[in-house]
């Protein structure tokens, strides 16, 4: 179950955040970080898609809007876990705001289908029309039981929809663009007669590069954009000169910034991205703070209204929340780990299921040359353990850094499970290969495995197995390996 693909929403007292989990969304304790109520059940009218979004109530903070692929926004009370109302959309959702000046109203985004422009193909290239996904914005009001939906404008590849904080204006990015809408009450908008042609109101512009991600500055009419080449973009477009808005430009990351949020005082910035560095802006100084090596990715980050904590979702299925005024870890929330590399995609679990013998937990492949223990019937991550220690390095261009894979991993069979033995390598097909088979002892101390021995290149080949001696008394581990490089075996003790 991921917990990481979508931003961590808190309350409005900061002590509490909601996670979108799958089909359900989880309410975690800021201090503890366990699982405190799951608003959930499709049998009660709960969503059954994917939630995409969540976000409180602007009328009533003890109340949360969800929004789904199941074409459904819900309202819950999420004190007693109670749905109160159900809003039918009709289209998967992707993206939602919502504003206290216009209630009723849901600003949303449903992705399309379309082969409007492949039609002069079709004479040239067999196999039918080529589909490509849109990206269609919507206005949909709930007003006295009656739905009415406007489409307001079509775009590709929606990265951020943001509203101003005093509903003035509605911000959407989509690729090369970026747009912005005059939606304040009495515009014209809500009548439906309003199109993306309308220059008063519609307005877009093309940047060089593709944007990535979208934060609304909460006090100043200004936005945020992050591009694929790793620079932040300031835009102040609400002035009295809209068609050729003041930018400001600011350039750490290496790669594509993926994360962007302004702190609620609207004096600093926060940016992350593929370097699992959180970059700390402080917006009139240029002064910038880091919080490096935090281990993975960084797809998302929110901030907390009291700005006491700093929500980090990451690539890896995890969340920290850290303090601000130290940038101390204060919970880690980690759900299953999944690698993003190449390698890893192609074999994305070498490993197979592995039950621990001496708690039961379920062994599999993690991060690149890692295993992670984990607990099923708790839900709960338990440990990582590295096979193959190393520093995350990002890409230093374009190409990917080929990682190191665990392949195989078997435990003794006395009931402690005292050995464990791995097989972990690298072929990056340009340098020369590695093969590594080790031997891990339990350290009750420590209470986790200590390399004991390591077998450098125990085969010529890919090793296709390797088993333990099913033997209970031995005293010392004995373990078959075999390999694509001979016919035979080989025993290792």
């Amino acid at each position: 179950m991921r917990l990481s693909d979508y931003p961590v929403v808190f309350t409005s007292d900061s002590n509490y955040f909601f996670s979108c989990n799958a089909k359900t969304i989880r309410i975690l304790s800021v201090e503890t970080g366990q699982v405190v109520r799951v608003l959930s059940s499709a049998d009660e009218g709960g969503h059954t898609d994917t939630v995409t979004s969540v976000m409180l109530n602007p009328r009533n903070l003890l109340q949360l809007y969800s929004a789904s692929l199941d074409g459904t926004i819900k309202l819950w009370d999420f004190n007693d876990a109670v749905l109160l109302r159900t809003y039918e959309v009709g289209v998967p959702i992707t993206h939602m705001v919502v504003h206290e000046s216009i209630p009723g109203d849901f600003y949303l985004t449903t992705k399309k289908k379309s082969t409007k422009h492949f039609h002069q193909y079709q004479a040239k290239k067999s196999g039918g029309l080529q589909a490509k996904e849109n990206t269609v914005l919507l206005r949909c009001s709930f007003k006295a039981s009656r739905k009415k939906i406007i489409r307001l404008l079509k775009t590709r590849t929606c990265t951020g929809l943001a509203i101003s904080s005093d509903g003035e204006y509605l911000v959407m990015t989509g690729r090369y663009k970026l747009h912005v809408i005059h939606i304040a009450a009495g515009n014209g908008i809500e009548k439906g007669g309003v199109t993306e042609n309308d220059e008063s109101r519609f307005r877009c512009y093309i940047t060089p590069e593709e944007i990535t991600c979208l934060a609304f500055h909460p006090t100043e009419g200004c936005i945020a954009t992050g591009d694929e080449r790793g620079r932040i973009t300031l835009w102040y477009c609400f002035g009295k000169n809209v068609d050729r808005p003041v930018t400001t430009t600011m350039h750490w990351h290496a790669h594509k910034v993926a994360a962007m949020c302004f702190t609620s005082d609207g004096n600093y910035l926060l940016s992350g991205g593929e370097e699992a560095v959180l970059v700390i802006w402080q917006l009139q100084t240029g002064h910038k703070q880091f919080l490096p090596r935090l281990g993975s990715e960084i797809k998302h980050i929110t901030v907390s209204p009291d700005q006491a904590y700093y929500a980090i979702g990451h690539q890896d299925n995890s969340v920290n929340v850290i303090r601000s005024v130290d940038l101390k870890i204060k919970t880690a929330i980690q759900g299953l780990k999944f690698s993003c590399s190449t390698d890893h995609l192609n074999h994305p679990l070498s490993t197979g299921l592995v039950i621990e013998p001496r708690n039961g937990h379920v062994v599999l492949n993690g991060m690149a040359g890692t295993l992670q223990f984990y607990d099923p019937i708790q839900e709960q991550h338990i440990m990582e353990l590295e096979i193959t220690p190393r520093n995350k390095v990002s890409r230093t261009d374009e190409k990917d850094i080929i990682p190191p894979q665990v392949m195989h991993c078997a435990f003794s069979k006395d009931k402690a499970g005292r050995w464990m033995v791995t097989v972990d390598g690298r072929d990056d097909h340009e340098t020369t290969p590695e093969l590594y088979l080790k031997f891990w002892e339990y350290d009750d101390d420590a209470r986790t495995y200590v390399l004991n021995t390591r077998v450098d290149a125990p085969h010529t080949k890919e090793i296709t197995s390797c088993i333990f001696n099913p033997r209970e008394d031995n005293q010392a581990p004995m373990v078959v390996t075999t390999s694509l490089s001979s016919r035979g075996l080989k025993i290792h003790e």
